[in-house]
């Protein structure tokens, strides 16, 4: 933060001619890594609200790369949950990053759980969609697994398991569909419908 003040307020003007140069003298860095630890720090301070911070620059880096403090909370708390061994690296972050990049830009059916409660849901830009169920939700939500696919796919999905639907587009978990999300991460699409 005290960077962005820094050049925002132009404080290195008084020995140094330009933001990069006083970053070169002062820190013995570039103005480009200095940036890169500004987007950091804007990234840190959109994670304020949902707590458990990044201990760490290199587990923040790859949530700079996520456009709204939205999508930087939902990949950092899927990151949080889904950390192997708890272990939150920054190659983690990064592919988690990755995938809800990917996701943002292809239709999808996605289950995702919280409260105990699956929803069965459809997104065209899923990121963003996760970003806005996460700040809303009162509860942490975890997305299980996505799909290919469109409403109609949706429809088909909430018409089979109409029999466990608690709300909306939340079901109770249940073997069955337990076995298709299972099924799903194992890439078997066909077994959905």
């Amino acid at each position: 933060m005290a960077l962005l003040a820094i050049r925002e307020r132009r404080l290195y003007r008084a020995k140094y001619a330009t933001f990069d140069y006083y970053c070169r003298q002062r820190w013995s860095f570039t103005d480009d890594y200095a940036r890169l630890l500004m987007r950091g720090s804007e990234v840190v301070s959109n994670l304020l609200p949902i707590g458990n911070m990044p201990t760490n620059e290199a587990q923040v880096r790859p949530l700079t790369q996520l456009e709204t403090p939205e999508a930087q909370q939902a990949a950092w708390q899927q990151a949080v949950e889904t950390a192997p061994g708890g272990k939150i690296t920054a190659a983690h972050v990064q592919s988690v990053v990755n995938e809800m990049r990917l996701l943002a830009r292809a239709e999808v059916v996605y289950f995702i759980e919280g409260g105990g409660l699956i929803k069965i849901g459809y997104s065209a830009t899923l990121t963003a969609r996760l970003a806005e169920l996460c700040y809303l939700s009162p509860v942490p939500l975890t997305l299980l697994c996505t799909m290919p696919g469109n409403r109609s796919v949706e429809q088909q999905l909430h018409q089979r398991f109409a029999h466990l639907r608690d709300h909306g587009e939340w079901f109770r978990s249940d073997e069955a569909l337990l076995e298709v999300i299972e099924s799903l991460m194992d890439g078997g699409y066909e077994q959905a419908i």
